[in-house]
């Protein structure tokens, strides 16, 4: 007979690179507690929410036609095999279906699984608060590090009631960012304690054992921008050259010269990609996260889009705060690139964090 089984719930991963690794690193942390885990191998059926996403889907939809893309839990790999899922889910009914008895917990987190606006697709903004659950699971399921991606709740008055009542039932409820810790005082009438996302849980040896197979990169200025223009473009060029540094774009670019630069990473390759490099820029939240894990010289481009509360968070945890520009102006990045870091402070403060971050998960889950 099967022990209670801890459930990590969590967005399709849909090649998200940061997304598959905090759910990859809950999965190796809870595991390391001998506690039976499993992630929800959620792929929703859902239709683009506007003009810019049925693009993006029909451009990815093509390219899976001509086997030049692969699905979300290939491209990540040695992570899948090193984890349990559950037998595919893609409708929310299903997850009633998925052999979950009522002894049974969830783990919801990390990543913007509270942000209505990024729950669209599963038209419930609720589901992340377990509105599918017994009152008897939810009592049993905590959050961990769960972030809203802003500093305001998007939802309506009648959702806020809902998930209300859902959250209060938690048995222990955790955010991401200092903002939510707020947002569940006011419009909860909860409180929250604010953890560190789960990637910064695991070591760097744990990281370099992922990448161990993966070809060095040697140095060179690396650049993950999730949402590039033609000015960040022409800005990370003269960057690099100002740097006299080769440029590696860690995006797939549809005019490279070299097939796999026109293709996703592997998650191995993008981690190791950050790891050799010699500085890095970034727009994204985990590429700020695996700078700080790998020690790395960075500036991180605000996301206003995306949700700048998730970097200022970060950052200031780490007194970091002067890595992000919002205006893009190159003096400014050149400035800050050349700044040293006080990495020795940096990694005692990830430690303080770690330590905290598995304490809370011990004392609510063992």
């Amino acid at each position: 007979m099967r022990g209670n089984l801890k459930v990590i719930l969590t967005h399709p991963f849909l090649g998200n690179y940061g997304g598959m690794l905090q759910a990859y690193a809950l999965f190796k942390i809870l595991s390391s507690f001998k506690e039976n885990v499993k992630i929800i191998k959620y792929e929703a059926n859902y239709l683009p929410v506007n003009f810019r996403s049925c693009f993006r889907y029909f451009k990815q939809y093509i390219k899976y036609l001509f086997g030049i893309s692969q699905n979300s839990y290939q491209v990540w790999s040695k992570l899948s095999i090193a984890c349990k899922f559950s037998r595919k889910v893609t409708f929310l009914s299903e997850l009633k279906l998925a052999k979950l008895t009522r002894n049974d917990s969830f783990v919801v987190g990390s990543d913007q699984v509270w942000r209505p606006e990024y729950c669209k697709y599963l038209k419930s903004t609720p589901f992340f608060f377990l509105n599918f659950a017994s009152k008897e699971q939810r009592s049993n399921s905590i959050a961990y590090a769960a972030s809203f991606g802003v500093d305001t709740w998007e939802a309506s008055e009648d959702e806020t009631l809902i998930v209300a009542s859902l959250l209060r039932d938690f048995k222990s409820v955790s955010v991401r960012e200092h903002s939510g810790v707020k947002i569940c005082r006011e419009k909860f009438g909860v409180d929250a304690v604010r953890m560190p996302d789960p990637t910064l849980l695991l070591s760097c040896i744990e990281y370099e054992k992922i990448m161990q197979d993966e070809k060095r990169v040697g140095g060179g200025l690396a650049a993950y921008i999730l949402d590039e223009s033609l000015q960040i473009a022409k800005l990370l060029d003269v960057l690099s050259c100002s740097m006299n540094m080769r440029l590696i774009h860690m995006m797939p670019r549809a005019n490279a010269s070299r097939m796999r630069e026109r293709l996703d990473m592997s998650v191995s390759r993008w981690l190791r990609t950050i790891h050799d490099c010699s500085c890095f820029v970034t727009d994204s939240f985990h590429g700020c996260v695996f700078a700080i894990i790998f020690n790395k010289p960075f500036v991180c481009l605000g996301n206003t889009l995306r949700g700048n509360t998730r970097f200022d968070s970060l950052l200031s945890i780490y007194g970091l705060e002067s890595r992000m520009v919002s205006s893009g102006c190159f003096d400014d990045i050149l400035r800050i690139m050349r700044e040293p870091i006080d990495w020795m402070k940096v990694n005692a403060i990830r430690e303080s964090e770690r330590k905290m971050g598995i304490e809370f998960l011990k004392n609510n889950l063992t």
